[in-house]
């Protein structure tokens, strides 16, 4: 994996990459630069970009009024609930206006993100939503400025790590993998690839590059960024494996405690990835074996399927997927009914 060459120097910092994969390592790591501060998990993609066409023109202060307020509202939730900031950052709707610089999605987004790094007295800012690589081809059009790191790991280490700390199954593993994998092949020389291996085995090297790309000064004080992390957000972090100690390469190869027969079913699900980014099979080939497909109604009953196993008996996911589904009933009631409304009446906001 090399260097692109690409240098922005003052637009957000975005991370993301597969589940699992060291996004969460990369965001701490460039989180405790001086001058850096990395929001964890916004979801704002996931939440609010596929509502956007029922908040009309943003250009009408109504709406956009509406969207900052949605914003802030998730926002607000994230930190007091999921504490997913490390501490309570909640921007009043009035300041993130007061913050706009373009009257649109992006523009609230950065309002959001630098009131963050205004908090922490820091001048960079940026976000670290794994799936956002989802969402990918949006950011580049809404960010064409911006530093995108895409994190690669071992897709079996990926897959195993999956399953224990979120109770996915290889299929999905793999299928998200895939995903990962597909989203940056397509995004060409505009994203800087990282290698978890590489970043665990020389770690002063690549965060060095990580910096460069950033156009920021590295110091070797970025090796102890497990020091800065707020011990209550490492508490809650613990069970998904985020630990409060050195970089360390003992991660790398855990898959070889699985079956043989599953490591040769990741090898054959994820062999265009693989061979790309060149990690070597380790078992015989599987000829013509493909992921499972489903289509239709089947398509459906397994994604709700695999919804349902992901948020189990575990309250922080069904809050966090609370927040969405909270905004998308409100917007869509709000939008259907106004539609209801006698011709002529004004809709009150």
């Amino acid at each position: 994996m090399t260097d692109t060459g690409y240098r922005p120097d003052a637009n957000p910092v975005f991370i993301m990459g597969c589940q699992r994969s060291g996004t969460s390592l990369v965001s701490q790591i460039l989180g405790s630069h001086p001058r850096v501060a990395i929001y964890h998990e916004s979801f704002f993609y996931h939440v609010l970009h596929g509502e956007l066409k029922y908040y009309g023109n943003l250009g009408q202060e109504k709406n956009l009024h509406r969207l900052v307020k949605d914003v802030a509202g998730v926002v607000g939730r994230q930190s007091r609930e999921l504490n997913t900031s490390g501490e309570t950052f909640t921007p009043r709707p009035e300041e993130i206006l007061t913050q706009l610089k373009t009257h649109d999605f992006p523009g609230v987004i950065s309002a959001v993100l630098e009131l963050y790094a205004r908090a922490q007295g820091k001048t960079r800012y940026g976000e670290k939503t794994p799936a956002n690589y989802q969402y990918l081809r949006s950011i580049r059009r809404d960010f064409p400025d911006s530093p995108v790191f895409f994190v690669f790991r071992d897709p079996r280490d990926t897959i195993l790590s999956g399953q224990k700390i979120l109770g996915s199954s290889l299929e999905q593993g793999a299928r998200m993998w895939n995903d990962a994998y597909r989203s940056y092949a397509r995004s060409g020389v505009t994203v800087k690839p990282v290698c978890y291996e590489e970043l665990v085995k020389q770690p002063r090297q690549v965060i060095q590059e990580l910096c460069e790309y950033i156009n920021e000064p590295y110091s070797d004080s970025l090796l102890s960024f497990f020091k800065h992390i707020p011990a209550d957000f490492l508490a809650r972090r613990k069970k998904r494996g985020l630990v409060g100690s050195p970089i360390s390469d003992s991660s790398i190869g855990k898959f070889r405690e699985m079956k043989p027969a599953d490591i040769q079913l990741i090898e054959a699900y994820c062999a265009e990835g693989m061979a790309a980014l060149g990690y070597e099979p380790e078992q015989p080939p599987l000829e013509g074996v493909q992921i499972p497909q489903r289509s239709g109604v089947m398509a459906r009953l397994g994604f709700y399927l695999e919804r349902l196993r992901y948020y189990g008996i575990n309250a922080e996911r069904w809050r966090h997927g609370w927040i969405r589904w909270k905004v998308m009933l409100g917007l869509r009631q709000d939008y259907y009914l106004s539609r209801l409304m006698p011709f002529g009446q004004k809709e009150k906001f």
